[in-house]
């Protein structure tokens, strides 16, 4: 006796024409004489071929030809959820979105991970994606995506229940807010996740970017103590390039902090450490970072030659895509104390355009008062830090406020 006749079925073709008439599943699977397991199974890529009968059956009920529903090439295959599911533990556990972040390839990395994303894989590893793609493109300061991305992944965290991702995507979430001087906002959400995770990783981060908020604050010595709580997680951590990263991050973060409290000897310490960490891992970014902040550590003493040549050697190593607004504060004050006001007031006035913060803001009008003073005229200098004043007091950094209140 003859075996029934099957034929390769394209998931894709079938979920998108059940998508365009807004057709229930339950419905589809009694049209069709199966139950809704089996159809799901068909959906998820799960299931390869069906018997041409069924074929027929779910034409008629989509109403479109078979063929428009059958696989014609080995391009048309759809991973199953097994394969899905291996793929996202795979980026997600090996390390592969650092290795790539490594290298500033964030349009390899994000279209590797769009590709990935299909409805029906399993949830979790669906959001594990998701909180991938969120830290891509905060990376790239794409700030609204990445705060989309998070709260995907965070209504899947909530609906399984998964403590992991609701931590991850909370420390995730907190950084749109702190780049948006909602301070308090993303403290209490970084708070929740310290007092709940386990995981080292997210801890790490959570730590660090506790620590950047109370730096923004003008709170140095707790942005320290919260600094040096991170490196116990980062310690915990297998070797590789997720842990040097981190490893990188948190002393570069711990040199702008001292650098900022005006301790200078122990900034010039942490920006080595971060630098020679970045090239060992061959995190460009981490390098070029870590050369900026030495550039105007040699700035500062009165060596802007060498200080403007380490600046651009910096740049050479951070895409246009990934410039953070720490690079052009920098820039501007390097140009001032080299004695280029033009150029240092041109780059500042780039960072106003851009900046998504008040605190940010603040920080530029204090360095175009800076400008002015230079340029000796004393109405402007009060006009800039009048902006100034207003800029930290919107953002809540009162301790940023109190030291310029005298000026």
């Amino acid at each position: 006796m003859d075996q029934p006749k099957t034929v390769a079925i394209d998931a894709r073709k079938i979920v998108a024409k059940i998508e365009e008439q807004n057709l229930k599943r339950w419905w589809i699977a009694q049209a069709i004489r199966v139950d809704a397991r089996t159809l799901r199974r068909w959906l998820s890529g799960e299931v390869k071929k069906v018997q041409q009968e069924n074929l027929e059956l779910l034409a008629q009920a989509l109403g479109c030809p078979p063929d428009e529903l059958i696989v014609r090439s080995a391009a048309d295959v759809v991973p199953s959820n097994n394969q899905l599911n291996l793929t996202a533990d795979l980026i997600d556990h090996e390390g592969l979105v650092y290795d790539i972040f490594a290298e500033g390839k964030w349009s390899l990395i994000e279209n590797i991970l769009k590709s990935i994303i299909h409805f029906s894989m399993p949830k979790i590893a669906l959001a594990k994606l998701y909180t991938n793609l969120s830290l891509l493109s905060w990376v790239q300061y794409k700030l609204d995506e990445s705060e989309a991305y998070a709260q995907k992944a965070l209504e899947i965290g909530h609906k399984a229940s998964a403590l992991e991702i609701i931590n991850r995507a909370n420390v995730l979430l907190s950084l749109k807010k702190l780049f948006h001087s909602e301070l308090e906002v993303s403290q209490n959400l970084l708070g929740v996740v310290t007092r709940k995770s386990l995981d080292s990783e997210t801890l790490s981060l959570a730590y660090i970017n506790l620590g950047i908020s109370r730096w923004f604050y003008g709170a140095y010595g707790e942005a320290e103590e919260l600094i040096l709580t991170s490196f116990r997680f980062i310690s915990d951590l297998k070797e590789g390039r997720t842990k040097a990263m981190l490893d990188n991050t948190a002393h570069a973060v711990l040199a702008n902090i001292y650098f900022d409290d005006k301790r200078f000897q122990k900034s010039r310490e942490s920006a080595l450490t971060s630098l020679k960490l970045a090239q060992n891992s061959g995190y460009r970014r981490g390098i070029g970072l870590a050369h900026i902040r030495l550039a105007e550590l040699k700035a500062l003493q009165n060596k802007t030659v060498d200080a403007v040549q380490e600046y651009e050697k910096g740049m050479s190593f951070i895409s246009p895509s990934e410039i953070l607004l720490l690079v052009y504060e920098s820039g501007s004050a390097i140009y001032r104390l080299h004695g280029d006001l033009d150029q240092a007031e041109k780059i500042a006035r780039h960072a106003l355009s851009q900046s998504q913060s008040y605190t940010g803001e603040g920080t530029f009008y204090v360095q175009l008062a800076q400008l002015e003073k230079a340029r000796e005229r004393h109405d402007k200098v009060k006009e800039y830090l009048a902006m100034a004043k207003r800029s930290f007091r919107k953002s809540g950094c009162l301790l940023r406020l109190e030291s310029i209140q005298d000026n």
